[in-house]
């Protein structure tokens, strides 16, 4: 089932080395970040809390880690199993869904990590695409598409006239730009 394929994504376009990049940089931004209180400047932590197990012992936990996700639900633990996910990272995307679904899981436990790490940081993504690139960008949830525009080049927000904005379901659903411009 393993192999060396250099397409580490799985079918919805999942890819495992490029999220473990992209968990550092939220790690760097969390670092330093401020928040205004009516206090006064507070600096301020939001944590997950991840329980990594081996996956001999994942079948016997599941029940204690139901337990554990209701008595600690504040920390909103994840169960993540560190060689499964190892192994996910060598396979193709079939391989992968494949193997998700023998371990009867949907996701990973990175691409669960991810996105509540997502959330827990009130961060979001938002696509760019050309004809020779396309490309995501982590921004604070509810910024203004200028300063979106920003992250990926200050003179984007400087000199920012317009932006044309459609949900990642949608742009799938009409299969593009040109028919959701038609039909959306």
């Amino acid at each position: 089932m393993m192999n060396n394929n250099d397409n580490h994504q799985n079918e919805e376009g999942f890819d495992f080395a490029k999220a473990m990049a992209e968990l550092e940089e939220i790690n760097r931004w969390f670092q330093n970040q401020e928040i205004d209180l009516d206090e006064g400047l507070a600096k301020f932590r939001r944590g997950l809390t991840l329980i990594k197990k081996s996956r001999q012992r994942l079948e016997e936990v599941e029940n204690e880690f139901e337990e554990i996700k209701k008595e600690f639900a504040d920390l909103k633990p994840l169960l993540i199993c560190a060689k499964t996910e190892a192994e996910l990272a060598l396979l193709s995307a079939d391989e992968q869904k494949e193997y998700l679904k023998s371990l009867g899981v949907e996701k990973s436990g990175l691409e669960l990590l991810i996105k509540e790490a997502y959330k827990n940081l009130g961060l979001v993504s938002f696509y760019t695409a050309g004809e020779k690139e396309a490309r995501a960008w982590t921004v604070v949830k509810g910024i203004k598409a200028p300063q979106a525009a920003g992250v990926i080049h200050s003179d984007f927000e400087k000199n920012f006239i317009k932006a044309e904005i459609v949900s990642l379901d949608d742009f799938i659903k009409f299969g593009g730009w040109s028919k959701w411009l038609i039909l959306g």
